[in-house]
C-alpha cells in the first residue's frame, strides 16, 4: 500500500556535506614555476569555479519546493534548477581533477583524487534521488537517507583531509632553504654519556632564525680542531631526534690548551641553509 503524502528527508543529507573545502589562495613564492601553475589553476577552477557551483546547490536544496509533490509544476521547475546546478557542480568537478598536480602537490593529489570521486558520486546520488518518483515506504525513506548521510559524511571528511594536507603542501612549496643559521655559545664540563671533557655548542633561535617557522628538519655542523684549515668533523643530528630546543651538541675528549671551533647550519625539505660563521674558542 502506497504511503500518501510521504516527504522527502534528502535536505538532512545535503546539509552533511559542507560548502566544500576553503584553500589557500595562490602561492606567493612558489620554489618551482609548475607549482605556481598548479596552485594557480587550484585558484581559479576550485576556488572560482567548484566552491561557488557548490553554494549554488546547496541553497536550492534548502528551497521548500522539493519537498513539494512531484508532479507538481513548482517541483518540476525546481528540479529543472537543480538538475542545471548539478551539471556545473559536476563539470567542475571534472576540471579541477584533470590537474596534473605539480612536484610539491603529489601528496594532497591522491586525496584530491579520492574526494573529488567520492563527491562526484554524492552528486549522482543526490540527482537520482531528486528525479525518481517517490519512495512508497518509510523504510525505503529512511534506507535511502541513510546511504545519502554516509557518503555526504566521507566526502565531508575526505575534503577536510585534503585541504589539510594541501595546506601543507602549500607552505613546503613556498619554502626556501634557510637563509640565517641558529646561534650558539660554548660551554665546557663532562658528557654523561660519554665520561669525557668535552666542548659543548648551546644552539640556540635568534632574531632571524625560528626553528619551527622554517620547517628545519635537521641541521648539519663542524667541529674544528687548531684551526679553519684543519680537516673538519662532520655531525648531522635530526630534530626528531632533539628532545628539547634550545639543544647542544659535544665535541668528546678536548684538552687544555687547545683551540676549537663550530659552525651549523640548519635544514628544511627544501635543502641545506647558509652556514652559521665558524667561531672558535680557547679551552683554558
Amino acid at each position: 500500500m502506497k504511503i500518501q503524502g510521504l516527504k522527502r528527508i534528502t535536505t538532512v543529507a545535503v546539509l552533511a556535506l559542507t560548502l566544500g573545502v576553503a584553500i589557500p589562495t595562490i602561492s606567493y613564492a612558489d620554489n618551482q614555476p609548475a607549482d605556481t601553475t598548479y596552485s594557480g589553476a587550484m585558484d581559479t577552477l576550485y576556488s572560482g569555479i567548484f566552491m561557488p557551483a557548490v553554494a549554488a546547490y546547496e541553497k536550492l536544496t534548502k528551497s521548500p519546493a522539493q519537498e513539494l509533490v512531484r508532479t507538481s509544476a513548482k517541483y518540476k521547475a525546481w528540479l529543472k534548477l537543480i538538475n542545471a546546478s548539478i551539471t556545473k557542480v559536476t563539470s567542475s568537478i571534472a576540471a579541477v581533477n584533470g590537474l596534473v598536480a605539480s612536484p610539491s602537490y603529489q601528496s594532497s593529489d591522491v586525496l584530491l583524487k579520492k574526494y573529488l570521486a567520492d563527491y562526484a558520486a554524492y552528486m549522482s546520488v543526490m540527482k537520482k534521488s531528486f528525479n525518481n518518483a517517490a519512495v512508497t515506504t518509510k523504510t525505503a525513506e529512511a534506507q535511502r537517507l541513510a546511504s545519502q548521510v554516509k557518503l555526504a559524511n566521507a566526502v565531508t571528511n575526505e575534503g577536510n583531509s585534503w585541504g589539510t594536507q594541501y595546506t601543507i603542501d602549500m607552505s613546503i612549496s613556498n619554502l626556501a632553504a634557510p637563509a640565517t643559521a641558529p646561534s650558539f655559545t660554548f660551554t665546557t664540563g663532562t658528557d654523561t654519556n660519554t665520561n669525557l671533557f668535552s666542548l659543548f655548542a648551546n644552539v640556540v633561535d635568534n632574531s632571524t632564525f625560528n626553528q619551527q617557522a622554517l620547517q628545519v628538519t635537521g641541521y648539519v655542523y663542524e667541529w674544528y680542531e687548531g684551526s679553519l684549515t684543519s680537516t673538519p668533523i662532520p655531525g648531522t643530528i635530526l630534530v626528531k631526534d632533539i628532545s628539547t630546543f634550545p639543544f647542544s651538541l659535544a665535541l668528546n675528549g678536548i684538552v687544555s690548551g687547545g683551540t676549537y671551533g663550530f659552525r651549523i647550519a640548519a635544514v628544511n625539505p627544501t635543502g641545506q641553509g647558509v652556514w652559521s660563521s665558524l667561531s672558535f674558542t680557547k679551552i683554558p
